[in-house]
């Protein structure tokens, strides 16, 4: 069975625009027009594109993760500390990498 990963490229073929227009308006650029960014975003999510983190890492040489390391997520104040970091860190698109050090 093959799975047909939706890219950039894919987008931009079916509504004949470059990969960089389909990706500055995924990013909400202000070089894009409103229409063509309700364009591409609605056949972006009709196809089930998923942004593929990876690379956007390696282009932007970030990775938008926070490492959190907590010694007992158990107790009240560290659990609601990890739980404001990951709210305020998805607020921004960062993801959170939580460890718990028990020793």
């Amino acid at each position: 069975m093959t799975l047909n990963k939706v890219t950039i490229k894919t987008i931009a073929k079916k509504i004949n625009v470059s990969p960089a227009t389909v990706s500055k308006a995924l990013r909400d650029s202000h070089d894009i027009s409103e229409q063509t960014k309700l364009k591409i975003k609605k056949l972006a999510k009709k196809l089930g594109y998923k942004p593929n983190l990876m690379a956007r890492n390696l282009v932007s040489k970030k990775s938008n993760i926070i490492g959190v390391i907590v010694p007992d997520i158990s107790t009240s104040f560290f659990g609601l500390t990890v739980r404001g970091i990951n709210y305020a860190a998805r607020k921004h698109n960062y993801e959170v990498i939580i460890l718990v050090n028990d020793e």
